[in-house]
C-alpha cells in the first residue's frame, strides 16, 4: 500500500477524523487549543497536507473523547 498523504485509505482516515471532530461539536480552533497547537495543525491533517503518526492520532482521539476501537472498526469497514 502506498504511503501517500492522498491515498484512498488515508483519505478515509482523514474523513473519519473530521467527522469525529464535527460530532464532538468542536471547531478546529478548539481542538488545536486543547492540543496546544495552532489551528493550522488541525486543518493540515484534516486536508491531507500533514500526516498524523500514531501518537499524534492518540492525542487527537483523547481530545475528541474518541472510542479508538470503534474508530478503527469504522475505518476497516470503509476500506474493505
Amino acid at each position: 500500500m502506498a504511503k501517500s498523504l492522498h491515498s484512498r485509505h488515508y483519505a478515509i482516515f482523514r474523513e473519519l477524523l473530521k467527522q469525529a471532530r464535527e460530532r464532538s461539536g468542536m471547531t478546529q480552533v478548539q481542538v488545536a487549543a486543547l492540543l496546544g497547537k495552532p489551528q493550522s495543525y488541525v486543518s493540515k491533517y484534516e486536508s491531507g497536507d500533514r500526516r498524523l503518526d500514531f501518537t499524534e492520532f492518540m492525542e487527537v482521539a483523547n481530545v475528541l473523547s474518541l472510542d479508538t476501537q470503534a474508530f478503527i472498526q469504522q475505518y476497516r469497514d470503509k476500506v474493505e
